[in-house]
């Protein structure tokens, strides 16, 4: 396995106005590895003459999180001439 640091963290923020979608969506994520970074933020937000609710989530998804798992050779393949290579031909 590669070491967590040789790889880099995803970052993404769901957000949206409906609540039913923006939670469903956060425990898709939730489910394929990612973990929250921070609670949910809210913002009101004005249109016209009406106001309606923003919720805001952040995830990040780290090396060690199942979605990002993978062997050396997944990660970097070798050249074919790995041999050749190796030895700086």
């Amino acid at each position: 396995m590669i070491s967590h640091r040789s790889l880099p963290t995803k970052y993404t923020v769901v957000t949206s106005d409906d609540f039913g979608k923006f939670e469903d969506r956060v425990n898709e994520l939730l489910e394929e590895g990612w973990q929250l970074q921070g609670g949910v933020s809210t913002s009101i937000l004005s249109a016209g003459d009406r106001l309606h609710i923003q919720f805001s989530q952040a995830l990040i998804l780290t090396a060690t999180g199942p979605a990002a798992q993978m062997t050396l050779e997944e990660a970097l393949p070798l050249p074919a001439d790995s041999d050749a290579f190796s030895a700086g031909l």
